[in-house]
């Protein structure tokens, strides 16, 4: 999956996170980067969010695998 965010920072990271809070996916972004391509092949399909964290501010997005 490729996401598109904000200009990340020094200690920019992207995690995917199941519907019960569980991280089951944690990248760190490089910095400067406006994209980021995760590897979701070996997620089961389903509904997830996606989480960005990025100097201190956080932004979630969802994410559906089918």
């Amino acid at each position: 999956a490729i996401l598109s965010h904000t200009k990340s920072g020094e200690k920019a990271i992207v995690r995917i996170v199941d519907i019960t809070g569980k991280t089951l996916i944690a990248q760190n972004v490089q910095s400067n980067a406006t994209q980021s391509s995760i590897d979701v092949s070996k997620l089961v399909k389903g509904t997830y969010i996606v989480v960005f964290e990025n100097e201190g501010a956080t932004s979630a997005a969802r994410l559906i695998k089918q």
